[in-house]
């Protein structure tokens, strides 16, 4: 999160997200090495890493269903590094690999999208999530 501050000459905004793992069990992208979480290809805006703001759009539908525990799920609350952040409403695009470039030609940081009734942010390098915790529930 260091590179942010150095970019950007001010500390990093840090949001705490809800991010559901869907299929994959949610230590197999947690590990001594860090948060490996995969870029999804198929959301809606593009190859990036999708954090909800309210747990409700997370939960059930993108957590992970435990085996074996009837009706319960687990998903990660992260801290995520936003950086300088995009807003493209509910401008989906399907074909974004990196944020658009600002008016000076550098990329932002991250996106801001709304979907399912809640803020989505969209961020492109593993460095900038902590998994805060994760959270086991059930419905």
């Amino acid at each position: 999160m260091n590179n942010l501050t150095v970019k950007n000459h001010k500390t990093p905004d840090i949001k705490r997200l809800w991010h559901g793992t869907g299929g994959c069990p949610p230590l197999d992208v947690y590990s001594k090495d860090g948060f490996n979480i995969a870029y999804s290809n198929a959301g809606m805006w593009g190859n990036g890493i999708y954090f909800a703001v309210n747990a409700n759009y997370s939960c059930p539908g993108y957590s992970y269903r435990v085996p074996n525990l009837q009706n319960t799920f687990e998903v990660f609350c992260a801290n995520v590094a936003m950086g300088e952040v995009i807003d493209l409403g509910v401008n989906s695009d399907r074909n974004i690999k990196t944020p658009p470039n600002k008016p000076d030609g550098q990329p932002y940081d991250s996106i801001k999208a709304h979907t399912g009734n809640s803020d989505i942010y969209i961020v492109y390098k593993n460095v900038k999530i902590y998994p805060a915790y994760l959270i086991k529930y059930t419905v």
